[in-house]
This record gives structure tokens, C-alpha cells and sequence, in this order.
């Protein structure tokens, strides 16, 4: 597979570009609070916060995930009944399951669960979204992100590598 064919391209571009605005915002701090205090800062915590900076959107998917994801893997199985097998398959296993994003009245879960085709093993993920109603969470949409099994090349935030690039 291409290295622009899918989240490898969009994962580099992130952690670049992530690491560019947080050297760049600690640059400017660096020297604001340089020419006020008229002596040399500490870079130690300026240093840290950039390292640490690009991993954030991961630890809050992964905060998110432990907090609600036993809670909402019920509704997104039931969801792949629901889409008529479209979003995923419930007899077959969830290899990744990340909530990436959640509020009152919606939320979005990342899925990975094997697929094949001609018999060729594979992996399919795909990005349900469930709305809250009164009984419950139910599908409001689905969307393929990337497949070993098709040929949907889709890309997300923060990025997932796909199944077969490492």
C-alpha cells in the first residue's frame, strides 16, 4: 500500500504539524516571558508540554473509551443489525473499539473487526454514530474508513494506523 494511500500519511502529518505549532506556541512564550522577567525560563516545562501535546487527542479517545465504551458496545452491536450488516458484522469480534467522541446526544465509536473476501483475511474499520433517544443509543449513520477487504480509503481524527501498514 501507498504511504498516501491511507492513515500512515495523515499520522505523520498530524505528529508534524502537532510538533510545529506546539514548538512554535512555546517559542513565543519562551520569549515573551524572556524579555519580561529579564532573565533566562526554563525549558523543562515548555519541553514537556510540546512533547506531550500531540498525544492528547489519543489520552482523551482512550479516557473516553474507558469511561463509556463498555456502556455503548451493546448499542453498536445492536447498531450492525440495524444497518442491515452495512456498518459491521455482530457475530464476528471487535479487534479495536474506540469512543471517539461523546456528548449528551451523540456520540462516535471507531470500530475494527475482520473481514474477507475471496477468502483473503482482512480488516474493515468503520466510525459508527449513535444518537441518544429514550430508550437507548441508536444508529444515525456509519461510515467505512478504511478496508482490506474493499476499497474505502477515509481518514479520521486523532488517526488510527489500518490494518496492514505496520
Amino acid at each position: 500500500m501507498s504511504i498516501y494511500g491511507g492513515d500512515w500519511f495523515y499520522t505523520i502529518a498530524y505528529f508534524l504539524a502537532a510538533g510545529m505549532v506546539g514548538w512554535g506556541i512555546s517559542g513565543v512564550a519562551i520569549l515573551i516571558l524572556t524579555r519580561r522577567r529579564r532573565r533566562p525560563v526554563r525549558l523543562a516545562p515548555f519541553a514537556l508540554a510540546v512533547t506531550l501535546l500531540p498525544w492528547t487527542p489519543y489520552a482523551v479517545v482512550a479516557l473516553q473509551t474507558a469511561a463509556f465504551g463498555p456502556a455503548l458496545r451493546p448499542y453498536v452491536i445492536t447498531s450492525f443489525d440495524t444497518s442491515g450488516g452495512m456498518a459491521g458484522n455482530p457475530t464476528r469480534p471487535l479487534l479495536r473499539y474506540r469512543v471517539l467522541s461523546i456528548s449528551p446526544r451523540l456520540a462516535s465509536v471507531y470500530v475494527v473487526q475482520p473481514c474477507g473476501l475471496d477468502g483473503k483475511p482482512g480488516n474493515c474499520a468503520t466510525v459508527i454514530d449513535l444518537k441518544r433517544t429514550a430508550s437507548g443509543w441508536d444508529l444515525d449513520d456509519y461510515s467505512t474508513i478504511w478496508s482490506d477487504c474493499g476499497n474505502a480509503t477515509g481518514n479520521i481524527f486523532p488517526p488510527y494506523p489500518e490494518g496492514q501498514e505496520f
